[in-house]
């Protein structure tokens, strides 16, 4: 069976599972949101663009013959994401962030980061910088990578191939997620902080 575990980390003290846990939700949200806040810009720009066409993308999601909101494009740019979970394909809006959990039978903690393959595909590459960490990748079917030994390399294979067969044994560290939304998206903040400049201006 050809075992393709292309990005891995090993935790270096299994004693720090929880901590390392907080630590990459809370600097993955701090990415997921300015990238949602830059993608919440871009979309009003080009909102305001459409407004008024017959094809107006952006229609439906409007309070009214005016710009898109942070709001609205919060609740467009969700709406994207449910109707990439129902299809096969991948589109910009593959938006599910998660890190799977596992435990080795030896009681090492392994960690696999799946950031999506849409507009938020870089919001884990962090972890492989972070010091609790160590790159854990295996593959069976490439020669090794020379930076690492032989020997380490055929432990990564006596670790990870008992753990093939039992992919449902783990926990899920769920980042951003469809029924989780609003706990990551930066739309009502930006609208607080546009309310609070047309405050100041008038």
């Amino acid at each position: 069976m050809s075992t393709k575990i292309y990005t891995a980390y090993a935790l270096r003290d299994r004693r720090q599972l929880w901590p390392v846990c907080r630590k990459i939700r809370e600097r993955c949200e701090e990415i997921v949101r300015k990238e949602l806040a830059r993608i919440f810009r871009a979309l009003m720009a080009d909102a305001a663009d459409q407004l008024g066409k017959p094809d107006d993308p952006f229609k439906k999601h409007r309070h009214s013959d005016c710009s898109l909101s942070p709001l609205d494009a919060s609740h467009w740019v969700q709406d994207m994401y449910g109707i990439q979970l129902t299809r096969d394909e991948r589109s910009p809006f593959d938006l599910t962030v998660c890190v799977a959990v596992r435990e080795a039978r030896d009681g090492r903690i392994l960690m696999i980061p799946y950031p999506g393959s849409g507009y938020l595909a870089g919001s884990l590459d962090f972890m492989r910088r972070m010091p609790e960490l160590r790159d854990y990748h295996y593959q069976n079917s490439s020669d090794r990578p020379r930076h690492v030994s032989a020997r380490e390399w055929t432990e990564r294979c006596r670790t990870w191939e008992p753990l093939l067969g039992e992919w449902r044994h783990m926990l899920a560290l769920e980042i951003v997620s469809y029924n989780g939304w609003y706990d990551v998206s930066p739309g009502w903040e930006m609208a607080m902080a546009e309310a609070r400049k047309r405050r100041r201006v008038s």
